[in-house]
């Protein structure tokens, strides 16, 4: 494969796979060729990382998921989306993509998480916590977040974040902005009286986000940490307004429905759920998660769902925690 780019040798070993299912198409040929084009490049992709030794940082796995991320962010017909999804070969390389994914983004916050905490003091921490690559991502994320609970009722003053991984740039971003130091609009008003735990099942993630947030002195003020299982007795979620459920928590439906559902039912009556999760093309980076299910609808009031358009890859469930279903109802006189 000498001579060739990154992407062509992903290309080159995607063809050795073997030959793609043929499978009948109502799409226009023009638009089946779209739709072709797609599934080739994100498989060949798929290919290319599973050659790769690991997933930490550096220059093949940056190139590899940078070109993933900026495909899967593009905007098409709603028929060539649902073509490529329906693609058998796509269907069956979708888990493993989305787990190589998962797996290079804790890599990337673990690298980066390291990287800033050896600033020399607050304010250059802060500086080189802002030229994280995606930082401005998240902090629109965070905006856009909070925009969608403004527009349910009072902005949050205690909010949890499960799946905090080692670099907790929600958590941060949240803060500045209902502190009121992001800029006008949300938060705009300067507030002191708003926290954010952050909780992992990981150790080491949550003893690199607490270095980090020592560091950065007074703008983590706020900030607490806690090794935890999603849903575990070890943390009372119910003096939270808002409770975060991260992309990363729950690989499946069905895992993410069980977690979901473990964590609304430590949480208050009327307090908020925000999940992330997917859509679109965007589904080969994180898995999509249905909140409609009967499961979930016994527990939860879906108020809103956010498709960002942009370059944001999560899309943003807002949900009400419903009473308890396990609770026995009065019996009427």
């Amino acid at each position: 494969m000498a001579g060739l780019s990154l992407l062509g040798q992903a290309h080159a070993i995607q063809r050795q796979g073997g030959a793609h299912d043929c499978v009948a198409s109502p799409l226009a040929e023009k638009d089946q060729g779209v739709a072709r084009n797609i599934i080739d490049h994100v498989l060949a992709i798929h290919a290319a990382l599973r050659q790769q030794a690991d997933l930490r940082p550096g220059r093949p796995v940056d190139e590899l998921l940078t070109s993933l991320v900026e495909r899967c962010v593009q905007i098409h017909d709603t028929a060539v989306v649902q073509e490529v999804l329906a693609d058998p070969g796509l269907r069956a390389a979708l888990p493993s993509l989305q787990s190589m994914c998962a797996r290079a983004e804790c890599c990337l916050e673990a690298h980066w998480a390291d990287a800033i905490a050896q600033g020399t003091d607050a304010d250059d921490v802060y500086r080189l916590l802002r030229s994280f690559p995606y930082y401005d991502n998240y902090e629109r994320l965070a905006r856009l977040e909070l925009c969608a609970l403004c527009s349910l009722g009072p902005m949050p003053t205690r909010v949890a974040f499960i799946g905090s991984g080692p670099l907790p740039l929600t958590s941060l971003c949240l803060l500045e902005a209902l502190r009121g130091g992001g800029g006008g609009g949300v938060g705009a008003e300067r507030r002191d009286d708003v926290g954010v735990l952050n909780i992992d099942r990981d150790e080491p993630a949550i003893a690199a986000s607490r270095r980090l947030a020592a560091k950065l002195g007074h703008r983590a003020r706020g900030t607490d940490f806690v090794c935890a299982e999603a849903g575990s007795d070890a943390v009372d979620l119910a003096p939270f307004d808002v409770v975060y459920l991260a992309a990363l928590v729950g690989a499946s439906q069905a895992e993410k429905e069980r977690l979901l559902i473990d964590v609304v039912r430590t949480m208050r009556e009327g307090a908020l759920a925000v999940v992330r999760t997917s859509w679109g093309l965007r589904t080969c980076l994180y898995s999509q998660f249905d909140v409609t299910t009967k499961a979930v609808l016994r527990w939860l009031d879906v108020c809103l769902v956010l498709h960002p358009y942009g370059d944001i890859v999560n899309s943003v469930i807002v949900a009400r925690v419903k009473p308890s279903p396990d609770k026995p109802r009065p019996v009427e006189a």
